[in-house]
């Protein structure tokens, strides 16, 4: 019995080439991509969850007050960690970290005495020795028990090891040897661990004596309450019966004993974030990247299941529409004797065959995504269905799922189909198929999906290209910038001159860094004049004489730095005119503020975007600072050749620092990294929006087949009375638009809500017009209209006589 079913279920999938080809293909691209989501969901739900401790390891996370604001960071004063372990018996380890997105140059001699230098951008970090038991991390060498006690001393990876010296097993033989950080401190090896997982909020590449951070980063004061360098985390593992709840209630106290605050004016305080929140929580950063949001993971799971819903749909819809074509079939097999139960069995049993033939190509189908997602996700991912059980069952679950789903209604709908008049061939599309109003809705829910994603798309995809290419006030275009290894004024002054004697080279300018660049100091202000108790947050940027020219920042009053200006001078921007009350950015000048020193306002600049378009424009502060430089920009001339001028940039670096490497690169590069989500959120949704859309043009399909097989003798009995082909076309494109209508009417409101509350989380975003959701709408009626006129032409080309000789 089991085996006439299978052979007449390949018979009929055979016979109806076209049919079992949309089928395959339709739930084949809703299946892949939701086993494309499905190992998304699962790679970011399982951050963090093989660390042994996972319930007790927590971190400090801080709470900054200011003049009714609260803003809140992960980094944290230095000496918090010596004051944690001496109060609080309930820490049974704690490390202090350091850790930033930063490049540092390692030197590597060799056997011959040839210095190798690396630039690692990447896992770099500073850490106690306590780190070893917070988190677990494999050692391949060397003693756990105080590993990282001694000064400028370096635990390495096995990936490192091996780029270091070649070493790939007996990793012993590198302990004690030296390695040097950027021309600073020569550190001794002490271990060397195995790679940590890519799934992970720890991810070093090394560990570094944490306070081998003086000398390397020049603003690192470890005894500072008041200073929190940005990079500095503190990590604890709580005792079997510490609590992070108590631990957080006794925080304002303990601060108050290290660092006595008036709670009327800034302060800050601690709260305690524990593990399993570190990944999912996008108030705070984390070392492994960007945090992502539960919700966002629930909806890409959503994604997923819609995916795979529109796809039965589009099998439901086909099958129904395949169903006049077998009532004779179904009328011969129950005059034969064939119950309920056996029919369904049959289409059923059709129905998993194209589930199972459907889930075996959305494999490659998957495969072919994750090669497209490597580099939006920053990750790769592979199916690895024998390694990885859970994928396995999950394939497995939603073919058989898939193929219940999509052939239940088919299956009973013609197993009641009566035999007599299947037999004589009276059957109406409603009698065979359940009426047109269920496929209707079925095609309306496609569209309003396949809506969604397009709208979704085309706002984030004008969102992005207003981020890249709104006028952010100053120029960017052919400027080229570098980390500098020191701030030594001579050594600027030698560079400089260097630089300028390349020809294709126009300005050269040193700063703590670009406009754009998030390395700004902060501080706060207050204009006497507007009253002693009205202080205002304030950035501060340290700029040359050359600075404003240079990136083309207009002055709008005063003038710009000279060579060797007097450092009280300032030059603010408009904004901070307006927010200490003056008018008139001319009465500014000559003005004096305080921002922990004094400060003569000598120009006021037009406001320019310093911070992504995320945020608004802040008061900002620009001074004469050489000490604190960090960065050097280069304008190229128009004309330029940058390969060509890059290497001459780089022989005029050598020139001046011969031991260090230069990491010159363009700007318009290091935009691109300040909208990086915005990117991967833009890519992910044309990828499965095109999904969405040729699932939803297979229903489509579907619907006008039904309608053609419905309309069969309407058609002929047309064209026999003079009707053209466009005649004919006219019938099905007025039931399309009236679908697709409908379909409008609900997806536009929430797409426009979803999206509009996305735009929120901008300072500066697009509007949300009509034109941009009339756009979605056409283009969706151009797919649609496609699909309608290649099945709909064909029955309008048919010989009417066809038609009419058969009932």
């Amino acid at each position: 019995m089991l085996k006439n079913y299978f052979i007449t279920a390949l018979r009929n999938l055979k016979r109806n080439k076209a049919y079992t080809i949309l089928n395959v293909l339709g739930l084949a691209l809703g299946v892949g991509c939701a086993l494309v989501l499905f190992k998304v969901v699962t790679y970011e739900l399982s951050y963090d969850s093989f660390q042994s401790n996972g319930n007790r390891i927590a971190r400090l996370v801080n709470h900054t007050f200011y003049t009714g604001n609260e803003n809140q960071g992960t980094q944290v004063p230095t000496p918090v960690g010596k004051a944690l372990r001496n109060d609080f018996p309930d820490i049974q380890a704690l490390s202090m970290t350091y850790m930033t997105p930063a490049s540092f140059q390692i030197n590597v001699t060799d056997n011959l005495g040839t210095v190798q230098r690396y630039e690692e951008s990447n896992g770099m970090a500073f850490a106690e020795s306590d780190i070893f038991k917070i988190v677990d991390i494999d050692l391949l060498a060397g003693n756990e028990e105080g590993i990282l006690d001694e000064p400028k001393t370096i635990v390495l990876s096995r990936e490192l090891v091996s780029k270091y010296f070649d070493v790939t097993e007996g990793f012993g033989e590198v302990l004690g040897k030296t390695i040097n950080i950027n021309n600073v401190h020569d550190l001794k090896i002490t271990g060397v661990f195995e790679d940590l997982p890519k799934n992970t909020s720890f991810p070093f590449k090394s560990l570094i004596h944490f306070y081998s951070l003086e000398g390397v980063n020049p603003y690192f004061q470890p005894e500072s309450w008041q200073t929190m360098n940005g990079g500095v985390h503190c990590y604890f593992l709580l005792s079997q019966n510490g609590s992070a709840s108590d631990l957080e209630r006794m925080m304002p106290d303990f601060i108050d004993k290290y660092n006595k605050q008036d709670k009327d004016d800034y302060y800050y305080t601690f709260k305690v974030q524990q593990l399993d929140e570190f990944h999912y929580n996008t108030d705070y950063q984390v070392y492994g990247g960007q945090p992502i949001a539960f919700n966002t993971i629930s909806i890409l799971g959503l994604i997923a299941a819609f995916l795979v819903v529109i796809a039965c749909v589009n099998f439901i819809n086909l099958a129904t529409a395949q169903a006049v074509n077998r009532s004779k079939e179904i009328g011969i097999r129950k005059v034969l004797g064939s119950v309920k139960h056996q029919l369904v069995a049959q289409f059923l049993g059709e129905t998993m065959i194209i589930s199972i033939l459907a889930s075996l190509i959305s494999l490659g189908i998957a495969e072919l995504i994750f090669m497209n997602l490597r580099d939006i996700l920053g990750y790769e991912l592979h199916l690895d269905l024998l390694s990885n059980p859970s994928t396995l069952l999950f394939l497995i679950g939603l073919t058989l799922s898939v193929g219940f789903l999509s052939g239940s209604y088919p299956a009973f709908l013609l197993s009641k189909m009566n035999p007599i008049l299947a037999l004589r061939t009276k059957l109406t599309g409603r009698q065979v198929s359940g009426g047109l109003g269920f496929r209707r809705s079925l095609v309306i829910f496609q569209f309003i999906i396949a809506q969604l994603f397009m709208i979704g798309t085309i706002v984030v995809t004008s969102q992005m290209d207003y981020l890249l290419n709104k006028d952010l006030g100053f120029d960017y275009q052919a400027v080229v910038n570098s980390y500098l290894p020191d701030s030594d004024e001579q050594d600027f002054a030698v560079f400089k001159s260097e630089i300028l004697k390349i020809p294709q080279v126009a300005e050269v300018s040193f700063a703590l860094g670009a406009p754009t660049a998030n390395i700004n100091n902060t501080g706060y202000l207050t204009y006497l004049p507007s009253g002693a108790e009205n202080r205002y947050n304030v950035n501060i940027k340290d700029i040359d004489e050359t600075y404003l020219e240079l990136f083309d920042i207009p002055l709008v009053a005063g003038r710009d730095f000279m060579d060797d200006e007097n450092e009280q001078n300032i030059i603010v921007n408009e904004k901070l005119v307006n927010t200490i009350g003056i008018d008139n950015v001319q009465d500014a000048l000559g003005e004096v503020v305080d921002y922990y020193r004094e400060g003569t306002i000598i120009g006021v600049v037009k406001d320019f975007h310093y911070y992504s378009l995320h945020w608004d424009i802040y008061p900002l502060i620009l001074r004469y600072r050489p000490s604190n430089f960090r960065e050097v920009s280069v304008k190229l001339k128009t004309d330029a050749n940058y390969r060509e001028t890059l290497n001459d940039l780089n022989d005029a670096w050598q020139k001046v620092y011969p031991e260090d490497l230069s990491k010159f690169a363009l700007l318009d590069d290091q935009k691109h990294l300040l909208y990086e989500a915005e990117k991967k959120t833009s890519d992910l949704l044309n990828i499965f929006s095109i999904a969405a859309i040729l699932i939803s043009c297979l229903g489509l399909y579907g619907l006008i087949s039904f309608l053609a097989n419905q309309k069969t003798k309407e058609i002929g009995i047309r064209k026999v009375l003079g009707a053209s082909v466009l005649n004919v076309l006219k019938i099905f494109s007025k039931e399309l638009i009236y679908l697709l209508i409908i379909a409008s009417v609900i997806a536009i409101p929430a797409a426009y809500m979803l999206m509009d509350s996305w735009l929120e989380t901008f300072s500066y975003s697009i509007e949300i017009g009509p034109g941009l959701l009339l756009m979605a709408t056409g283009l969706i009626l151009l797919i649609a209209l496609f699909t309608m006129g290649f099945r709909s032409v064909k029955s309008a080309m048919a010989n009417p006589i066809d038609a009419l000789k058969d009932e």
